[in-house]
């Protein structure tokens, strides 16, 4: 009950500031609400409508050039889209979240798109890759400090090695 509260609060904050944002004309605040509201959805495994606003999102940026805007939309598609079972579609948007973090740069951007990119090709099975891009996402992290990018790193690589019955370092990541 508390979680549903907490989405239902969290709802109604971002909702009521897509008012805002939309009353004043300011796209970029409406982006970021559509992002966060889609990322809500996912998390209550409301796949497809996270898909849409994603959707939304991404129209919204690129029409007024909103890089970071369209990189978070993205990232929330590919989450939408690996979470209804669309794999291979899924990395699309990823990719192009990380082009995009690349130019910036935006280093923090680019180490959860290749966290995003390690989940994605965790799930579908093709473990060296995702091993490759947890990597990249932990060295990233370790270099910015994030302790917690680091724990959720070391977390997945050690879950990719058990999966790979490679116990004594995954483990060891663990």
């Amino acid at each position: 009950n508390l979680r549903k509260a907490s989405y239902a609060g969290a709802i109604d904050h971002f909702n009521e500031a897509l008012q805002l944002y939309t009353s004043t004309g300011n796209k970029r605040g409406q982006v970021d609400c559509h992002v966060k509201l889609s990322a809500i959805d996912n998390g209550r495994s409301l796949f497809e409508n996270a898909l849409h606003i994603s959707e939304h999102s991404i129209e919204l940026a690129t029409q007024i050039g909103y890089n970071k805007g369209l990189a978070n939309a993205l990232h929330v598609k590919a989450n939408s889209l690996q979470s209804l079972g669309k794999l291979s579609e899924s990395l699309i948007p990823c990719v192009k979240a990380l082009d995009i973090y690349e130019a910036v740069p935006d280093i923090y951007g680019m180490a959860t798109s290749y966290y995003y990119l390690g989940a994605i090709y965790d799930s579908m099975g093709n473990y060296e890759d995702a091993l490759s891009n947890f990597s990249f996402s932990l060295k990233i992290r370790e270099d910015i400090g994030d302790r917690f990018g680091i724990s959720e790193a070391l977390n997945q690589i050690g879950i990719v090695h058990w999966k790979q019955s490679n116990h004594v370092e995954g483990t060891k990541q663990l």
